[in-house]
């Protein structure tokens, strides 16, 4: 059994001096809940063996952030500038592509919409309230395989917000 994290970058901000969206930095409140959702995934026992990580600026810093809250180093990191923006059909290919012989457990560090529609894709029976993915929150994924990623092939294990954790 293998299991997909589906990480949505933290919250960020807007700051006079950025106007692509690319280039977005986390917000405080995003750099205090990445730092709380690495602590939680230590302590989880979740610490993915591979990270596929969007290039965009908040999701590299959501990454350090929860690396600097798990005391982990980006060891087993791929950064992909394509997941920025990246639409269901690409998403689908990085577990297989990316994943390395005795890779147990991935997670996808990205953005929505794709990240939703990649769950929503997955798992037959999400629970559709609000946003499936706010900022700051894991889906926690169990697959019998990686490659391909069919529909329905996924059990949602967890769904953690980051805001929703203890310091």
């Amino acid at each position: 059994m293998y299991e997909l994290l589906i990480l949505r970058h933290a919250k960020a901000t807007w700051e006079a001096s950025t106007s692509v969206d690319f280039e977005r930095p986390l917000s405080e409140r995003g750099r205090k809940e990445a730092l709380k959702m690495g602590r939680h995934l230590e302590r989880s026992g979740w610490w993915p063996d591979t990270i596929l990580c969007s290039s965009a600026v908040r999701t590299v810093q959501t990454l350090d952030r929860i690396t600097q809250g798990a005391g982990r180093s980006q060891a087993g990191v791929l950064f992909d500038p394509k997941i920025y923006g990246a639409e269901l059909d690409y998403l689908l290919t990085l577990p297989g592509r990316h994943a390395h012989q005795g890779t147990q457990r991935l997670m996808i560090l990205g953005h929505n919409p794709g990240l939703e529609d990649l769950l929503v894709h997955l798992v037959d029976a999400v629970p559709k309230k609000t946003k499936l993915l706010p900022t700051a929150t894991l889906a926690r994924l169990r697959l019998a395989r990686i490659d391909p990623l069919e529909p329905a092939c996924a059990t949602l294990l967890d769904r953690v917000r980051g805001r929703e954790l203890e310091d």
